[in-house]
């Protein structure tokens, strides 16, 4: 009897260690692919009045090295990303550009907001902003566009 337990409870570990050595690579994977999904596309909301699409249209731009930019109607936010999970990613944006009128890009001092990623579908993320006073992008959906 306490042969078949010991080789029971040596199997039991056996399938445990090999359970945990191919979960870890499974999600640097699914890490990886959110990357190259977000990277190398243009990710923008869509609007319905296109007389007002140039006020109301914002872009996300992913870099491979984890840089972000967010560029709409007289504001070009510059930030960075983490892969957070298999399908979402945190935004940091701390270098904060508008372009008023008759004085061109200046950068804001102090301003800072954050944003949530969620791949819904693969030409799809949902975003939601944290404390982003000092633009005016919203929360939605932003679609892939090469």
């Amino acid at each position: 009897m306490k042969k078949l337990f010991g080789k029971a409870v040596a199997l039991a570990f056996i399938v445990m260690c090999v359970v945990s050595m191919f979960s870890l690579p499974a999600t640097a994977a699914s890490k990886t692919t959110l990357k190259k999904t977000l990277t190398g596309k243009k990710w923008s909301n869509k609007v319905q009045d296109p007389v007002m699409e140039y006020s109301t249209k914002y872009t996300f731009t992913f870099k491979k090295n984890g840089t972000v930019v967010l560029k709409g109607w007289r504001n070009k936010d510059c930030g960075t990303y983490k892969i957070t999970g298999k399908k979402t990613a945190k935004l940091t944006f701390k270098k904060l550009y508008v372009d008023a009128p008759g004085e061109g890009w200046s950068r804001l001092d102090g301003g800072s907001y954050t944003a949530t990623v969620k791949l819904n579908k693969k030409n799809r993320i949902k975003v939601k902003f944290k404390n982003a006073t000092e633009t005016n992008a919203v929360d939605g959906y932003y679609y892939s566009r090469r």
